[in-house]
């Protein structure tokens, strides 16, 4: 009888094991699936957010081009050249130049270009004072067209020629 007691007694805790077992393998399933969807939902958010900085970042980037675009065109068009020419290969060349190697933008190289231009300047001549009126306009902290406009009309009242610009 002591056998059948035993055996008894096996039964009703491997049962109880068992339903335990079960329930936790089962809460564990539980926690498992409900971490998945929180991870589902944060890579989701995750991905959207790149993806929006991203679309973002393309807009940036076409603003900044078509405003360049516009400021050269209208330098070319005050200075008289027209698209594809020399002279304006020049003024599109020392804008973006001047706009990768120094503090100001392509942009607002350009804006200095169309002042220069206004002044009566020709593209020679705007091209190699472009250089020195952005170290101007950085040392004084002023907006390049600003500084454009003063030189020219600084060096026009005195007289003075693109060769006397760094005095």
């Amino acid at each position: 009888m002591a056998i059948g007691k035993e055996l008894s007694l096996m039964i009703k805790i491997g049962g109880k094991i068992d339903k335990t077992l079960g329930s936790a393998i089962a809460n564990a399933q539980s926690q498992l699936e409900t971490m998945r969807n929180a991870a589902g939902k944060a890579m989701t958010a995750e991905i959207t957010a790149v993806t929006e900085a991203g679309a973002a970042l393309a807009v940036d980037s076409v603003k900044t081009y078509m405003n360049y675009e516009s400021a050269i065109k209208s330098a070319a068009a005050t200075a008289g050249v027209e698209k594809g020419t020399e002279a304006y290969k020049a003024l599109d060349e020392a804008a973006r130049q001047a706009g990768a190697t120094t503090v100001k933008t392509a942009q607002e190289s350009a804006n200095a270009l169309e002042y220069m231009a206004l002044a009566g300047w020709s593209v020679e001549e705007s091209t190699q004072a472009l250089m020195p009126v952005l170290k101007l306009s950085a040392a004084t902290n002023m907006d390049l067209a600003t500084a454009s406009d003063l030189v020219t009309d600084s060096m026009s009242a005195y007289g003075l020629g693109i060769s006397d610009l760094t005095r």
